[in-house]
């Protein structure tokens, strides 16, 4: 079956309590999370096509409609502007970063800073500006579009932010520590 969802979802929990129509109030815990949607764990859930509003750790305040629901759960599909996405794409990073265990600190400056970047399209040559077990730095003059997949030399990897040309970007899965070293290559 083909990948119907628009953004690629990060596997992320936080906590988050949300609002239904009616004004009642439940506790609920992230399972999932794109820029289009969010998957909630919850012993309460709303009906399918019910405006929710969720106030999630990290992320604040999200608006949606109820599109799936089960008994664990549901999901919501996400209502905002552009610039609140950027928001919500830059906080999704950091949660994502930091349950995977990684810092700043953590990052390093590979010794050959030109990388090859695919795209559904075309390979770009970028530079890679710094790299961690969970994502990289990367600067490109190629428009990439928040929350897209793409391949970082050999591992694929998801565009999160973007400011100035460059581009965070998460590893769909960590690398090992093993190979983040100033070695590293992206060919």
């Amino acid at each position: 079956m083909p990948e119907r969802r628009k953004h690629h979802r990060v596997n992320v929990r936080l906590q988050a309590r949300f609002m239904l129509q009616d004004g009642s109030e439940y506790q609920a815990e992230t399972i999932d999370a794109s820029l289009s949607g969010i998957s909630f764990r919850s012993a309460v859930v709303p009906y399918r096509g019910q405006r929710v509003i969720a106030y999630v750790s990290d992320l604040g305040r999200i608006e949606g409609i109820a599109t799936r629901v089960s008994r664990e759960g549901f999901a919501i599909s996400v209502a905002a502007t552009r610039y609140r996405k950027d928001k919500i794409a830059g906080a999704l990073t950091w949660a994502q970063l930091e349950q995977l265990g990684s810092r700043a600190t953590d990052r390093i400056v590979p010794t050959i800073r030109q990388g090859n970047l695919f795209t559904q399209n075309a390979l770009h040559a970028v530079e890679i500006l710094n790299v961690s077990t969970g994502g990289a730095a990367v600067k490109s003059d190629v428009f990439l579009p928040l929350g897209s997949t793409v391949r970082l030399g050999d591992y694929a990897a998801l565009v999160l932010r973007v400011e100035n040309g460059i581009y965070a970007l998460a590893f769909e899965q960590e690398l090992p520590p093993a190979i983040v070293n100033a070695d590293i290559r992206f060919t």
